[in-house]
């Protein structure tokens, strides 16, 4: 477990690293249309109230909002704020809203789906309100992810991608370098199963006395291995256990010859080897 933690702390790292970046940069780009909406909202308010909304307008407007018992907006495409903003995905969605401010006038910027600029406050000498307007254009996050700077964060997401590639590839690697140094003559080892299995994948059916025995046999240095380092590891308390021994030996070999090209051979009476089998003509 231990050996995938780096790996999986790096990926971790950069995917979270990437996430920032990309939620800084489209923070990042909301600010800069809204300092766009701003200036061109300046443009747009530069010139007479009169050319923009005049008296009859706001008149119309109080009459709206008695018959409506609530607040209204209203909201026209200003040529001059529109051509004031430098992106066409902008201009395409950008309007101007008005409404009649009072002193505790409190705007709301919370519309869904809508950038909007500061509120610009103008005074009306004829009819003596204060007018406020405000500059929106109407853009989904998607949009404002387009227009946002998004290649540091796909590049620290694609060095994420490529990690995440190259450890798994190398994990894959190791474990077949680890499944090759257990084959053996037709025979594979899994340690974590305690299991051997043939080249069809298929388990080899050991009983558990045999398996202990095989498992001695690979991890000996030459598979190789002493009459009486077996007896201690298998009967460490039974008396004369040759007979046992021999027994043993003579049980597994059939099922080694059926499903491997492995033999167990005796050496000079000493001891055992595992080997393979030697093929005579």
């Amino acid at each position: 477990m231990q050996k995938h933690f780096i790996p999986l702390t790096v990926v971790f790292t950069l995917m979270l690293l990437a996430v920032f970046s990309g939620y800084n940069s489209f923070q990042q780009t909301r600010e800069e249309i809204a300092e766009q909406l701003n200036s061109a909202m300046k443009v747009a308010m530069s010139r007479n109230l009169s050319d923009v909304v005049n008296a009859d307008t706001i008149r119309v407007y109080k009459k709206l909002r008695s018959i409506s018992n609530g607040r209204v907006v209203m909201a026209f495409a200003d040529p001059r704020f529109v051509n004031a903003l430098s992106e066409e995905r902008l201009r395409r969605t950008a309007f101007v809203s008005f409404d009649l401010a009072n002193h505790n006038y409190e705007s709301d910027a919370s519309e869904k789906g809508y950038i909007c600029s500061d509120t610009l406050f103008i005074n009306d000498l004829i009819e003596g309100e204060n007018v406020a307007f405000r500059g929106y254009v109407r853009l989904s996050g998607l949009e404002i992810l387009r227009l946002s700077n998004q290649r540091t964060s796909l590049l620290l997401l694609a060095f994420a991608l490529f990690w995440m590639l190259g450890s798994y590839l190398l994990t894959l690697r190791q474990r077949t370098r680890e499944t090759l140094q257990q084959a053996f003559g037709g025979l594979v080892y899994v340690p974590d199963e305690r299991r051997f299995y043939d080249t069809r994948h298929q388990e080899v059916r050991f009983t558990p006395m045999q398996v202990r025995l095989m498992q001695m046999f690979w991890e000996a240095p030459h598979h190789e291995l002493g009459k009486e380092e077996i007896c201690q590891a298998l009967w460490p308390k039974k008396d004369a256990p040759e007979e046992t021994l021999y027994t043993l030996m003579k049980r597994i070999k059939p099922t080694l010859e059926a499903n491997s090209r492995l033999e167990i051979t005796c050496r000079r009476g000493e001891g055992y080897l595992l080997r393979t089998k030697r093929i005579g003509f």
